[in-house]
């Protein structure tokens, strides 16, 4: 009994799931006529700075006059308004399919609206021309309010302190062994060239004392005819 009872509500949880998921995939994706005396507005909540994708595919223009078709296509306009109802962004449907990325860095209720400018020849576009909508943002629905607490922050930032009073002895220390080695490093490279300088400078005079001796000797020698 308790194992029916939990397939049917593991399979009302699926279903309630699947239609709010559903329910989510048409807000995204719209279909609609382009009015030509007003706006046709749809909203998009935006909650952290991200990217704004919109994505258009007009339909059923291939029912207007191909002279007149290039005129309604740029006459179909698409607007991003801000929160406070100010036009930012005014985009033109330079094809019949493509799409606009938009920065957008403060949150907020953004409204993407469009509408058609009549021109003589087309006062109102026919039934047929529906033009499709997708919108997208580059991050995940989440409420800022219940995702991030000052609390969390407080014991992450405590937990920042624990963690710099832990390291900072140890660079210190480390700092100071570093610098009593690159002092040592420096004081026998001074030392080797102290050396060095030295046992040049005994050479040459050992070279200076043996010319010297043998000079002395030559004399001697000369004096007892022996050379």
């Amino acid at each position: 009994m308790e194992k029916n009872i939990f397939s049917k509500n593991s399979t009302f949880i699926i279903f309630i799931t699947l239609m709010f998921s559903f329910l989510n995939l048409s807000n995204q994706s719209l279909k609609f006529n382009i009015p030509n005396n007003r706006e046709k507005c749809f909203t998009e909540e935006i909650y952290t700075n991200s990217t704004l994708l919109i994505r258009y595919d007009l339909k059923g223009v291939e029912s207007i006059k191909a002279d007149n078709q290039e005129k309604v296509l740029k006459n179909i306009k698409l607007f991003l308004k801000n929160p406070k109802g100010k036009i930012i962004k005014e985009l033109d449907l330079l094809n019949r399919k493509g799409k606009f990325a938009i920065y957008i860095d403060m949150e907020g209720v953004y409204q993407i609206c469009s509408r058609y400018y009549k021109t003589w020849s087309v006062t109102e576009l026919p039934k047929d021309v529906v033009l499709g909508i997708k919108i997208r943002t580059d991050y995940e629905y989440q409420s800022i309010e219940s995702s991030l607490e000052k609390k969390d922050l407080d014991q992450f930032w405590e937990e920042i302190r624990i963690l710099k009073g832990k390291v900072l002895p140890s660079i210190s220390s480390s700092k100071v062994e570093l610098d009593e080695e690159d002092k040592m490093a420096k004081t026998i490279i001074s030392t080797s060239k102290l050396y060095l300088k030295l046992s040049i400078i005994q050479l040459i005079l050992i070279i200076i004392i043996a010319f010297y001796q043998i000079f002395n000797i030559k004399n001697f020698l000369m004096k007892k005819q022996i050379i």
